[in-house]
């Protein structure tokens, strides 16, 4: 079900979904996403519109006198369209588009000096009414870049992000959280997808590519001083044993990141260690379907049982739950071979 909500107040409360879905993806701008059929009756005393409206997800349980409902987004409308029968369809996106859209005006200079969640939140706050900006990573440094941001508001918040290691985005309740990277080798699962009699996974599938594969990151900071050049750091797959070394059979396949945001070689050294390790995960995507599992979402890291008998950490990279069938599909990066762990 759904509230509809103008002004931060609910005019519409526990609307039936009649269908649809609902998706994360940490490859985005947007974490999450929706499209709903929702019954409405009558339809046209409906005040629902693109303007000024916005719609929060819920799913649970509802039964023998107990309800427990989770949300799953707060988002805005961008599209709909109405039937006469009295549905109301609409497509919603997570309200980082409206920081998307909210492009500077003219080019506009960091705020040299300010801590960098204070310089994401400000960057938010400007743009997203009646938000909550929630400082959740571990690290914070001070802005000390000067190049001037040209007109892309989020990729400066996300930037911003890079610098300290952390992922901005709006979580399951509309709180735009600045939150470190998920750590597919240290990080603690928060679940097990497994098989069998008692299990939740319906199937599996496994893609290798080497789209998107790389075996080496080489990070660049920039300086704006053309007498200094840029801090540098670079890291490769140095086990012998792994499919990706850097001496093997796969080759040098180098990636390039560079931001303004990196002032030391401590920071590029950084980003490039835990950039190589999802760029190492990339070797193997698997797809999972499973009954449905809500308070899972892009950015968590779970145990998955494998066809052939092994248990696996895995980092969910996007998800898609059916709100009418109950099912809900998973796409992860995998941990290295190195990493399985026998069942």
């Amino acid at each position: 079900m759904v509230d509809v909500v103008r002004g931060g107040v609910p005019i519409l409360q526990d609307v039936k979904v009649v269908s649809g879905t609902v998706a994360s993806d940490r490859t985005s701008k947007t974490r999450w996403s929706s499209s709903l059929v929702l019954g409405l009756e009558p339809w046209e005393a409906v005040d629902i519109n693109v303007f000024d409206t916005r719609v929060r997800v819920f799913y649970g349980i509802d039964s023998i006198g107990t309800r427990e409902l989770l949300q799953l987004g707060e988002y805005r409308v961008d599209d709909m369209s109405r039937e006469n029968t009295g549905q109301l369809s609409l497509t919603l996106s997570g309200l980082e588009q409206y920081i998307i859209d909210d492009q500077f005006l003219r080019p506009r200079v960091p705020p040299y000096g300010v801590s960098t969640i204070m310089a994401i939140s400000q960057l938010v706050l400007e743009s997203i009414l009646r938000i909550r900006v929630h400082g959740e990573c571990t690290y914070d440094a001070l802005v000390t870049a000067t190049a001037p941001w040209e007109k892309d508001r989020m990729g400066a918040v996300l930037q911003l992000g890079d610098s300290i290691h952390a992922e901005a985005f709006c979580d399951h309740d509309g709180i735009f959280v600045i939150r470190d990277y998920p750590d597919l080798l240290n990080g603690v699962p928060v679940f097990h997808i497994n098989q069998g009699n008692s299990g939740v996974m319906t199937s599996v599938g496994v893609t290798n590519s080497r789209d998107r594969v790389y075996n080496a990151v080489s990070v660049f900071g920039e300086s704006s001083d053309q007498a200094i050049p840029p801090v540098w750091a670079w890291t490769r797959d140095t086990n012998p044993g792994s499919p990706t070394y850097w001496d093997g059979e796969f080759g040098h396949v180098p990636r390039f990141y560079s931001s303004q945001f990196l002032t030391t070689e401590e920071q590029c050294q950084s980003t490039a260690d835990s950039m190589l390790l999802e760029a190492l995960a990339h070797n193997r995507t698997v797809k999972f379907g499973s009954s449905s599992i809500p308070f899972l979402e892009a950015g968590d890291i779970v145990l998955a049982d494998t066809p052939d008998g092994f248990i696996e950490k895995h980092l969910i990279n996007s998800t898609e739950l059916d709100l009418g069938a109950g099912t809900m599909s998973m796409t992860t990066l995998a941990t290295k071979a190195a990493d399985v762990t026998d069942a």
